[in-house]
């Protein structure tokens, strides 16, 4: 990777502070946490018991726990794709039983939610300022793409050629491992066949890593919601000769125009 890329992909998620330090366990434990933030992203509101009281005290030991492996994946098992995979497993699975295990008695929970956890706090730790030493020597390019509804609607769509699914369709936090690392796999080998990857791809033309690539595919999911319902709107008035409002009119212009000048 180099500096041009990691700025780009930095301004497409700004949500990160990039103040904390790659090598502080209290930064990276503080990260790990947030909310919003990487625990805020796996959607804990759907394990049910786990923000009580009394389970306080495993919660902060699962914490502690997944920044210290976080650190240690690093610093020694991003050498190669095969040793990340590894890690990346015995870490989700572990992951996976300590967050049920916070949970009120009967409440299940899959490692599609644990992968959540690891890989967005992987993603705000790559956009820390001191970690852009790291990111250049190429620590970060066998991480794996945080699957959430906006990766899975682009993978239905661009790499298993499925269309635009709905949102029950998309439920990312119900997989088992084996089913999230097949995607894994999919989208690594999608990339990487120039003949179907024709968009993510660096300057020389080389295809973006999977993680790279995540970045784009995010805020471009997001926008391509924002558009289908603009359109949508579009057509369901089907004109918009009738409006009155003058700040609305001066907003679609300024929609058009910012469409014009990107063409």
């Amino acid at each position: 990777m180099d500096k041009k890329l990691r700025d780009e992909l930095l301004e497409m998620f700004p949500w990160v502070d990039h103040t904390r330090d790659i090598n502080s366990f209290d930064d990276i434990y503080q990260t790990v946490k947030a909310s919003p933030g990487p625990y805020g992203d796996m959607a804990p509101r759907n394990l049910a018991g786990s923000g009580l009281p009394e389970v306080a005290g495993k919660k902060e030991e699962m914490f502690q726990r997944i920044t210290n492996s976080l650190m240690e994946c690093l610093n020694k098992y991003c050498t190669d794709q095969n040793t990340f995979d590894a890690w990346h497993k015995e870490t989700c699975l572990w992951l996976t039983d300590a967050l049920e295990c916070l949970c009120k008695k009967g409440i299940i929970v899959k490692p599609g939610k644990a992968q959540k956890l690891i890989n967005m706090s992987l993603k705000h730790i790559f956009c820390f300022d001191s970690a852009e030493e790291a990111a250049l020597n190429g620590t970060f390019q066998f991480c794996h793409v945080p699957v959430d509804k906006y990766l899975l609607s682009w993978y239905y769509r661009e790499v298993k050629g499925m269309g635009t699914l709905p949102d029950d369709k998309l439920k990312w936090g119900h997989f088992e491992y084996e089913e999230y690392y097949r995607i894994q796999l999919e989208i690594r080998n999608y990339l990487a066949d120039k003949k179907r990857n024709l968009d993510y791809i660096d300057g020389k033309g080389n295809p973006l890593t999977p993680f790279e690539s995540e970045f784009y595919v995010w805020n471009e999911e997001k926008l391509i919601r924002t558009a289908d319902a603009f359109i949508n709107e579009l057509n369901w008035n089907n004109s918009t000769k009738w409006m009155k409002c003058g700040t609305l009119r001066n907003q679609f212009k300024t929609i058009f125009a910012k469409i014009e000048k990107k063409q």
